[in-house]
């Protein structure tokens, strides 16, 4: 995935509902998740090399969306 790619940055820390029984991922104010691929009810993000997935609700509650270069 190439450096132009959506990003999500976090504004507050928060464990996503999708790592709280795994604890793979832990989002601390000012990562920065690349955008692999949008669903209906999430993203699903990469946080240095990990695969994670956020709902709606987390994105909108916790982050800011920053959008592709060009």
């Amino acid at each position: 995935m190439s450096s132009s790619a959506e990003k999500i940055i976090v504004l507050k820390p928060f464990l996503p509902a999708s790592a709280q029984r795994s604890y793979h991922v832990y989002c601390e104010v000012g990562d920065q998740l690349e955008v692999e691929k949008e669903h209906d009810h999430g993203t699903m993000c990469r946080k240095n090399g990990v695969m994670c997935f956020l709902l709606e609700e987390e994105v909108y509650k916790f982050c800011r969306r920053e959008p592709a270069a060009a």
